[in-house]
């Protein structure tokens, strides 16, 4: 005859299953971060550069707004201060455009991060399996087992129903999620 763990024990178990699947779905969300951060990290190193660049032609500015003035304003009879105004005007609205389009191609770059919309999922039906587990694996502690039956009962009786690991559970959903996208590829082309 089968023991039957008590409750605390079915509890124990279930406390450790869970742990595992958690570990399960925290590196899923792992593995479905990693192209996100690929492009945070290349959004923000232009976000980064666009910043260089502009710190650093504004240092350049001073020289060459010098030069332009001297050299282009000096021609049309203004003041030599006004002369060097408009130097350093010209050269901000060339580092000015520069940095804004350095600044757009970052942002397009951070707005293709995405959350990992699977592993959430995952995430809540690994929970619904495991509360949905939890209370059969409970059921089950609390009530005796049945008195041993004769053969021929047990011949006719039906099949026991076993606690399904999660983390099998999510694998085997997972290789139909891919299975049913492979199928519909191969239907679209």
């Amino acid at each position: 005859m089968a023991e039957h763990q008590s409750v605390s024990q079915t509890i124990g178990t279930i406390k450790e299953s869970a742990t595992a699947v958690m570990s399960g779905v925290a590196e899923l969300a792992g593995s479905q971060m990693k192209p996100a951060r690929k492009h945070g990290i290349i959004g923000a190193g232009m976000f980064g550069g666009a910043g260089g660049l502009a710190w650093m032609m504004l240092k350049f500015l001073v020289f060459a707004g010098v030069f332009l003035a001297a050299w282009l304003w000096s021609k049309t009879g203004w003041s030599v201060l006004f002369d060097i105004f408009m130097g350093f005007s010209t050269m901000f609205v060339v580092c000015f455009v520069v940095a804004v389009v350095l600044g757009f191609l970052g942002l397009k770059q951070i707005k293709q991060v995405k959350a990992p919309l699977q592993a959430i999922d995952e995430l809540k039906t690994t929970v619904a399996d495991v509360g949905a587990a939890a209370g059969t694996g409970t059921a089950a502690a609390k009530n005796p087992p049945a008195p041993q039956l004769p053969a021929k009962t047990l011949a006719a009786a039906p099949a026991a129903h076993y606690v399904v690991d999660p983390i099998w559970a999510a694998k085997q959903r997972a290789a139909a999620r891919a299975a049913a996208k492979a199928e519909a590829a191969v239907a679209d082309a």
